[in-house]
C-alpha cells in the first residue's frame, strides 16, 4: 500500500464501503503526513487516498468541520465488490475487523 496524490482521484468514482473507526493520528500515520484537504458541493473533506497492493484505490476521508459519525469513511475506485476492498484493507493495514461499521442493507442508500 503506498499513498498517491489526491489528482489521481479526479474524474474517477468512488463508491463507499464502510465506516473504519480510526483516529486521527492513525491516519496521519497510515499516509506518512497530514491528510489532504479537498472540497465538494457538501464542504471540506479531509482526505488519505493509498494505492493498495492489487491496484485498486481506497480512500479515509471524514468531513473536515462536521463528520456525521467517529472514524473515517473508506471509499473506493474498484471493480471489486465492498467486501474484497474492506479484506484488502485490512490485510494490509493490520487493522482489526473490529474497526469495520459495514452498512446495513435494510439502510436506503
Amino acid at each position: 500500500m503506498r499513498r498517491i496524490d489526491e489528482a489521481e482521484l479526479r474524474g474517477k468514482r468512488q463508491e463507499y464501503v464502510a465506516q473504519i473507526l480510526v483516529s486521527d493520528a492513525y491516519v496521519r500515520r497510515l499516509g506518512e503526513g497530514p491528510p489532504d484537504r479537498v472540497t465538494d458541493g457538501l464542504g471540506g473533506w479531509l482526505s488519505t487516498p493509498v494505492r493498495l497492493e492489487t491496484g485498486d484505490i481506497a480512500v479515509l476521508a471524514r468531513h473536515e468541520e462536521h463528520p456525521p459519525a467517529p472514524g473515517y469513511i473508506l471509499t473506493a475506485v474498484s471493480d471489486l465488490p465492498g467486501e474484497a476492498i474492506i479484506g484488502q484493507f485490512l490485510r494490509e493495514t493490520g487493522l482489526s475487523e473490529s474497526v469495520v461499521v459495514r452498512p446495513r442493507d435494510d439502510c436506503p442508500s
